[in-house]
């Protein structure tokens, strides 16, 4: 069965398995998961790594190729392969599965990827990497469990966070956890050891926008109207301009339209990272064409709002906005 990536590090200190799939919802725990996996790897004596891309039929065919390769380095190899964002294919499926079937016992396969679909961890591919190593899949965190991952993530790096700023740590990095991440490294190197208010965390979140400004527009995708109006509140206290939110929205407001026109390969998606196609995919399905496109008179109105071409209040106009991309994508 599946574990979660908090059960990993207890795996790692157990044995290490000949085969390791990382996936799932969070780009951060995935990428970490993958890193302590490369660690215990090079622990153990895998001190050569072999890194693949294969998305072509001949690029899988160089996964199985390096099951039985003798090394030119070093007597244990890793051999990391990133599974594209549109899955396996039957070439993909059929390569992993060969290499497993054939893999050196000196060579350990850790596989990367996005998230899976309900279909992709039904396949048998998923299940033969299960059942021949360890997967590790990182689910999302609700909200009731971002107090314990950002507590147990705080603690780890010397963070004495007191119970209260936790609490506003958490309201402020909902649904990022590269944010709340990225803050606790923040706030160890400001106040290192010592204990951490309330007030020193809303000081140093005064200047960190980025908890929603680039949030926002992904929190309009979950459906969640609650999450929206908190974002757009602390962004209004912390004396932030409409202008760039509006632009953001309307931006979100054309790529999921872009998204139902022609799928996860539209021209204007390709360069987005996985997780935001991953996020407009999953928005997409649910979204009317024509409900989006009512929305654009309003966005066009705001906008005349903002320049003071036509009455009405900015943060009104952006709320109502945001409130109706949010039901939209319901």
């Amino acid at each position: 069965m599946p574990i979660r990536p908090e059960q990993l590090t207890q795996q790692l200190k157990q044995s290490l398995s000949s085969v390791y799939l990382v996936a799932g919802d969070e780009p951060l725990l995935v990428a970490e998961a993958a890193g302590a996996i490369r660690v215990a790897a090079r622990e153990q004596g895998f001190d050569e790594r072999v890194v693949l891309h294969p998305d072509t039929a001949d690029q899988w065919a160089e996964v199985p190729a390096q099951a039985g390769s003798l090394s030119l380095f070093a007597s244990r190899r890793l051999i990391e392969v990133y599974i594209p964002d549109r899955g396996t294919g039957s070439p993909g499926a059929a390569a992993i599965a060969d290499f497993i079937t054939h893999a050196a016992p000196d060579t350990l396969l850790l596989l990367i990827a996005g998230s899976l679909d309900a279909r992709q961890r039904k396949a048998a591919w998923f299940k033969r990497c299960d059942q021949a190593g360890t997967v590790v899949y990182a689910w999302p965190l609700n909200r009731e469990q971002l107090p314990d991952w950002l507590g147990a993530r705080a603690r780890r790096h010397g963070v004495d966070l007191a119970p209260d700023a936790l609490a506003l740590l958490c309201e402020l990095g909902e649904g990022n956890l590269l944010a709340c991440a990225q803050e606790v490294d923040r706030l160890k190197l400001l106040f290192g050891d010592a204990r951490v208010s309330l007030e020193q965390v809303r000081a140093a979140a005064a200047d960190s926008a980025h908890f929603d400004m680039f949030d926002l527009p992904d929190k309009t995708l979950t459906g969640d109207g609650a999450a929206v109006v908190r974002s757009l509140e602390r962004l209004r206290e912390a004396g932030t301009a409409p202008v760039p939110m509006l632009w953001s929205l309307v931006n979100q407001i054309h790529q999921l339209l872009e998204f139902c026109r022609d799928g996860e390969n539209a021209p204007g998606l390709r360069r987005l990272p996985p997780r935001k196609k991953q996020q407009l995919a999953r928005a997409g399905r649910r979204v009317r064409p024509s409900e989006l496109i009512a929305l654009l008179p309003a966005a066009a109105h705001a906008d005349q709002v903002n320049k003071g071409a036509a009455p009405g209040q900015p943060w009104e106009e952006l709320v109502t906005l945001a409130l109706n991309l949010t039901r939209c994508c319901q």
